[in-house]
């Protein structure tokens, strides 16, 4: 079948009626909103038989509030003959929000399992559609609500994984109390967020196979058992996540040192030395005291089934239980030691591991677990720098060179001139000639002339291809053969391509928007890859992305320290290294320039002015506003700039993702000879390494693309 047919009658006949049901319960959902808290539900469980097909869809997941990715997990059991199922996602109330489709062929008598995937730009509820080539299948279309949230910084949102009840309800507690901390929050009259967007707790089956699906959260908790009986490809996209910057707790590990060698073998390779890791204690001084302030004058409830129902706070929709009164459980704190928990890093994510169970603990121990993790890490917005539902404020320091926006005052005298010249002077000339039938030829001669020199302006300025500026991060671990890595794109376009941005499905691509923008519309297929079709570069508009990449990378270095305090340094990577800094077994750092890919060359101790020099190249090209230009600001009409329930509209900042942390901490720390792990490197590289900008090619430019490997 053609994917990319017409969408006609892709709604049942009945819709009208249906529409209409459907606002008379958002009307009475709005007016019941006055009288009790808001409650958002994040996601459910169904299954529909119909037209010889058995769908099940499981959209229960936690987070999202602030980003990343919406797993819809379904399970297709085809009992008819071999066919073409489209499963399309659409939000509604029209062009704004994303659209997402994915084909499937399935077999006679076959079962598949998949995800689609839906980008959380916009927080509105749709409608999943299930098509038999064509055809609408009516009976398996379903609601799917999305994340939603309106306070000013989204708590840390947790995933369990388990096949019975986890309560969750003092990690909740302990959620709203970080957000109460560090700032206000709000979401309707209640003041908190939902519990169902802060835990929920998953069965292991139909989990996603694909790390950024996990990319909307910011804890994920399993036990060692279950972990080990996740299927492979779960158990990848799992551990890809902590890659990329997640933090995994693994609780039941046991107290021996054999427990601790089965966790990182299960981490890394069932063939993975052990003993090659290094695992930190917990710092008693890091869990607070005291009680944490309750945020209503309601009772505290607990999770007695999924983590579903708020602890006194936002209710879920569905009752916990059918029959049984929700009470507070007892609390069971964790014991106050050293080896309460131990954590080690993994690439750029954080493994913590737990003797036993840590549910449902106290409020404190989930404290203490979220300053040992810091904000940096547990917040979303932190660990990202941006949110495509709040504005970034450094927007415009990373612009394209040479798009400096519309030139308003050329415009307006371009079309000045054209008004009067084809108007008046157009008119008194063919008047005083006698030729006034001349106008039916000059009228459009003149708009023909003007048309064709404003194009000519555009391509002259911007052309017709694609520019791009790259900013990125690539962090390489030998051991496990993968790179992570980040990189900041900003993309302009003379004309937006035809075919769209195809990125791989191992990319999470996430939207940088300014202050002065609300998130556009989007269509997105993935039924070959991760295919922004419509949407996402709209011609002559400044675009931005965050995206973070996990690959595979069989490429090695070799470092060999020398007694004269020089090294041998062979670079088997694919690319040529600007300049590089090197740090041995014992931390001794050495330094190199313009060394060739496949080349060996011999690195020498560091000088003052080396070191200088290599900071400046981290330095080179730093976002900054151009000079002359001025930033826009945010009109009173838009929904940015606007203060509900007296807090002001809140932005985000880049310089607080995890990219251009790093980059802050090596610009000061390498001068002092410090920043480096014992067998790592830091290196800028000439060319890109890998950073997808999703078109084959563009004109590239101001762009910084950094290494930072471990061997």
């Amino acid at each position: 079948m053609n994917p990319q047919r017409p969408r006609l009658a892709i709604r049942p006949s009945p819709f009208l009626l249906k529409r209409s049901l459907g606002a008379a319960a958002l009307v009475c959902a709005f007016l019941a909103a006055f009288a009790t808290q808001a409650a958002y539900g994040s996601g459910e469980e169904r299954t529909s038989v119909g037209e010889d097909l058995t769908i099940r869809t499981d959209s229960r997941w936690a987070g999202g509030a602030e980003g990343g990715y919406l797993p819809i997990r379904m399970q297709v059991a085809n009992h008819g003959t071999p066919r073409d199922l489209v499963f399309e996602f659409e939000p509604m109330g029209g062009s704004r929000g994303v659209r997402v489709r994915r084909v499937i062929g399935v077999e006679q008598n076959a079962t598949m399992h998949f995800t689609l995937s839906v980008p959380l730009v916009d927080s509105r509820d749709g409608r999943l559609y299930v098509f038999d080539g064509s055809r609408p299948l009516p009976m398996h279309s379903r609601s799917i609500s999305i994340p939603s949230s309106f306070v000013s910084s989204s708590p840390p949102a947790m995933l369990v994984i388990s096949p019975s009840t986890v309560d969750c309800g003092r990690y909740v507690d302990a959620a709203h109390h970080l957000t109460r901390s560090i700032g206000p929050a709000y979401r309707g009259a209640s003041g908190v967020a939902d519990a169902l967007l802060l835990a929920q707790v998953v069965p292991p089956e139909l989990l996603p196979e694909s790390w950024i699906d996990y990319s909307s959260l910011d804890f994920v908790a399993v036990s060692l058992e279950e972990l080990e009986r996740l299927d492979r490809p779960v158990r990848t996209a799992l551990l890809k996540w902590v890659q990329c910057g997640g933090n995994l707790l693994i609780f039941e590990v046991g107290t021996d040192a054999a427990a601790r060698t089965r966790l990182d073998r299960s981490i890394e390779a069932p063939d993975a030395p052990a003993g090659t890791t290094i695992w930190r204690n917990a710092v008693t001084s890091e869990r607070p005291s005291g009680p944490v302030v309750d945020l209503s004058e309601e009772s505290t409830t607990g999770f007695p089934v999924s983590g579903a129902v708020g602890p006194g706070r936002a209710r879920s929709s569905k009752p916990a239980t059918a029959t049984t009164a929700i009470t507070a459980p007892p609390e069971t704190p964790w014991r106050k030691s050293a080896d309460t928990f131990r954590h080690r890093d993994f690439m750029l994510g954080t493994i913590y591991a737990f003797p036993e169970k840590p549910f449902p603990g106290a409020a404190n121990d989930w404290l203490w677990l979220c300053n040992s993790c810091g904000e940096q890490r547990w917040s979303w917005t932190s660990r990202h720098g941006m949110s495509p539902h709040v504005g970034t404020k450094d927007f415009f320091k990373f612009m394209n060179p040479g798009i400096h926006g519309v030139p308003t005052v050329a415009f307006l005298v371009l079309i000045t001139l054209f008004s009067v010249v084809i108007g008046p002077v157009n008119y008194v000339y063919l008047s005083r000639k006698k030729m006034l039938w001349l106008l039916l030829f000059t009228v459009p001669a003149l708009a023909l002339t003007t048309s064709v020199l404003l194009v000519g302006y555009s391509v002259a300025a911007h052309g017709f291809a694609i520019k791009s500026r790259v900013r990125s991060l690539t962090v390489l671990d030998q051991r496990l053969r993968t790179t992570v890595t980040m990189g900041r794109l900003a993309l302009f376009a003379g004309v937006a391509p035809s075919n769209g941005l195809k990125f791989s499905p191992e990319t999470a691509v996430f939207p940088v928007i300014p202050t002065t923008n609300e998130p556009s519309g989007g269509f997105v297929d993935w039924t070959q890859t991760q295919n922004l079709v419509t949407g996402w570069l709209p011609a002559r508009t400044r675009t931005q992305f965050y995206t973070v990449r996990n690959a595979e990378q069989r490429s090695r270095v070799d470092l060999k320290a020398r007694p004269d305090k020089t090294a041998e340094f062979s670079n088997g990577l694919p690319w040529e290294l600007e300049m590089i800094v090197a740090s041995d077994d014992a931390g001794h750092l050495y330094v190199g320039r313009s060394v060739a890919a496949g080349a060996t060359v011999t690195l020498s101790e560091p000088q003052p002015q080396d070191l200088s020099d290599f900071v400046d190249l981290l330095r080179r090209n730093a976002p900054a506003v151009p000079a002359g230009f001025v930033e826009p600001t945010p009109t009173g009409r838009n929904p940015r700039a606007w203060v509900a329930y007296g807090v002001p509209a809140q932005t985000t900042d880049m310089n607080s993702n995890l990219m251009e942390r790093r980059i802050g901490q090596w610009s000061m720390q390498l001068p002092q000879k410090k920043g480096l792990a014992p067998r790592s490197y830091l290196a800028v590289v000439r060319e890109n390494p890998g950073v997808e900008t999703g078109f084959p090619s563009t004109t590239d430019e101001l762009s910084l693309h950094l290494l930072n490997g471990y061997f």
